[in-house]
Formats: C-alpha cells, sequence, structure tokens
C-alpha cells in the first residue's frame, strides 16, 4: 500500500473524528490536505477508499480541496493535551550528539522503536500503550509513527 495514501486517509478518519459534523470534518480534511494531496496525485476516491467510508464522500474531499484556493485555517491548539508540541534547540544538547544523535516525535510512551521491523510490530506495541485508544486514533498514530520511522529522512 502507499504509505502517502495511507497517511491522507488516516488524516481524513481524524478529521471526521474531530469535528461534530462529517462533511465539516471532510471539508476541512480537503483545506488542510490539498498541497499534499496535489502533490502526490491522488484522487479523492482513492482516499476515501483508503479511509474506509462511503465512496460518495470523494465529492466532500474535492470541495475542500477546490475551497483551500480561498480559505486558510486558523489552528487553535491545546497545548496541554499533545505529547509534544514542538523542539526548539538553541543549545548543543543529547539530540544533536555526534555519538548518540535522535529525535523526539511524541509518543515518548512507546520509547526505543529502533527494533520495530514491522507496522503489525507497531500496532502491537501502540496497543500494549495505549490500549483505551479507539481503533481510529490507534491507526492514525501508527500510520504517522511508521512513516516517520520508514519514510523521512
Amino acid at each position: 500500500m502507499n504509505y502517502e495514501l495511507e497517511f491522507l486517509s488516516t488524516k481524513l478518519n481524524e478529521s471526521i473524528e474531530y469535528y461534530k459534523e462529517k462533511v465539516l470534518g471532510i471539508h476541512m480534511f480537503g483545506i488542510n490536505y490539498a498541497s499534499f494531496i496535489k502533490k502526490y496525485k491522488f484522487t479523492p476516491l482513492q482516499i476515501v477508499k483508503c479511509a474506509g467510508v462511503s465512496d460518495s464522500f470523494a465529492t466532500e474531499v474535492s470541495k475542500g480541496v477546490k475551497l483551500s484556493e480561498y480559505v486558510s485555517v486558523k489552528q487553535n491548539i491545546d497545548l496541554y493535551n499533545l505529547n509534544i508540541i514542538g523542539i526548539h534547540m538553541e543549545l548543543k544538547n543529547s539530540a544533536l550528539s555526534d555519538e548518540h544523535p535522535h529525535v523526539c516525535i511524541g509518543w515518548s510512551m512507546l520509547g526505543d522503536l529502533s527494533n520495530i521491523k514491522t507496522k503489525d510490530d507497531l500496532n502491537e506495541l501502540y496497543a500494549k500503550i495505549s490500549p483505551n485508544d479507539s481503533p481510529q486514533r490507534r491507526c492514525a498514530g501508527v500510520g504517522q509513527i511508521w512513516i516517520f520511522l520508514n519514510y523521512l529522512p
């Protein structure tokens, strides 16, 4: 499966879950990820099929992508409900160490992921650490972590 498509489908499901009105969530997804959708040349139908939602929502994704040309989204972030907001390093520290460099992306409760070889292994670990997360939330987290581990430079 194409991991960029999986990433988009995860983001679509997160957006649907976040907004109380499903269609609004789909439009917001289209607005927020329009450039990514265009860059990888995915069709709205490919995205909704991968996300497991009704094919009829492809039209709504398309509307959101078109809206992105005319609107921008102001994000309101609840700083207390995130694992990591960002990392701002002004001085060289252990993350930038020549001997043991590392990167922090959140989900610190998962620990060292250098031995994770398959997405199933990651999913199993995530389920053990966060057993109360919904299947959609776990899928979203695993998808994002997997992309970070395997596809980012």
